[in-house]
């Protein structure tokens, strides 16, 4: 869990002359109210409850294309089955606090909402960037060297490890990095970072953040303007986009939001996604359904998981990471081509002397 806010850049005129871009995007906080635990039923879940998820699993079969026995429905049958057992409530829409807890005798451990999804996908070239970095930070990728495109990383706090490893396999497209929160830091360590960046070919904008209204600094009251992601995505004038990463301390929810409704409009589409889902106070149950809801709008299959054991406890952050299934099926074919060149054929000839080819 990196401390690290999101940054857009000021204007379209100004992102146009950028050739390669670092963009870091704050968005705004989660709500700050916190929400009423889920309680604990007992008992089966009630009938009208039953009729109401066996009505949710024929849509949701519906929506993705996919027959009522196959995997992906199985996972959901599965979770929205567990919650309701649980609990009595309907996982999509439960207003119930997010945060993990005991809940008895009937789930091994605290339960955590992040406990319902596990990846759907194996990818067959899966790589953790940068690789010489331990503990936080890191994200997993899907072929990552196969990517082609914009690169736009949501959160920094001066650490752009991520960045230079992703630099160093892609080519052919640009880094955008957007961070407000680094003004609280000075401007002669902004202008050094920027420096870092640019000896790469990246550039920070440290202008603005993603939500609505503004973003005041709990460390320096500063207030930064906030602007939707949807708008940031435009003035960038990206359609496609290679590698959206976000740690951005609960503003993924609202950011994921935008970006579905991109999807949906197909003025969006993503290869890789990586984000770190963090169960802060004010999130419920139904927005964390939301986000990975969100994800599939954008044609996107879940394919690494990683609990964040360095400052989360193990259950209140986790990376999670979606690929399209138009790259995995490139990892695939470059894995089989691969395969290809370094695998040789033996062949018994006429003579019984063995040939290689």
């Amino acid at each position: 869990m990196r401390r690290r806010c999101l940054l857009a850049s000021g204007t379209a005129t100004a992102v146009c002359l950028l050739v390669v871009v670092v963009v870091v995007v704050l968005g705004a906080a989660a709500p700050t109210s916190e929400r009423p635990l889920p309680q604990e039923a007992e008992g089966p879940p009630p009938e009208a409850l039953r009729q109401r998820i066996a009505a949710h699993l024929a849509k949701f079969a519906a929506t993705t294309n996919t027959s009522s026995s196959s995997s992906r429905v199985s996972a959901e049958r599965a979770r929205v089955e567990r919650h309701a057992g649980l609990f009595h409530e309907f996982l999509p829409e439960d207003a119930g606090s997010a945060r993990p807890r005991r809940v008895g005798d009937r789930y091994r451990g605290a339960w955590s909402v992040l406990d319902y999804w596990e990846p759907e996908l194996s990818c067959v070239d899966e790589r953790r960037i940068p690789k010489d970095v331990f503990g936080d930070g890191p994200k997993w990728l899907c072929a990552p060297q196969l990517l082609r495109g914009a690169v736009v990383s949501l959160g920094s706090n001066f650490d752009d490890s991520f960045e230079t490893g992703v630099a160093a396999l892609t080519t052919g497209g640009e880094i955008y990095v957007v961070d407000p929160t680094l003004q609280d830091f000075g401007a002669a360590r902004v202008d050094s970072f920027r420096k870092k960046l640019q000896a790469y070919g990246a550039t920070l904008n440290e202008t603005v953040g993603v939500g609505e209204g503004t973003l005041v600094s709990a460390r320096t009251g500063r207030a930064y303007p906030l602007v939707p992601l949807g708008r940031i995505i435009e003035d960038l004038r990206l359609s496609r986009v290679a590698i959206l990463k976000m740690d951005v301390e609960g503003a993924e929810y609202a950011a994921m939001r935008d970006v579905a409704a991109m999807c949906d409009a197909r003025t969006l589409a993503i290869d890789q996604l990586a984000v770190e889902v963090h169960l802060v106070s004010g999130v419920t149950v139904a927005d964390v359904y939301d986000l990975f809801a969100n994800a599939r709008r954008c044609h996107l299959l879940l394919h690494h998981k990683e609990r964040n054991a360095w400052g989360c406890g193990g259950n209140a952050c986790v990376e999670f990471s979606w690929v399209s299934v138009r790259h995995a099926r490139r990892a695939r074919l470059a894995m089989m081509v691969d395969n290809n060149d370094h695998t040789t054929t033996r062949t018994t000839t006429s003579y019984g002397r063995r040939e290689e080819s």
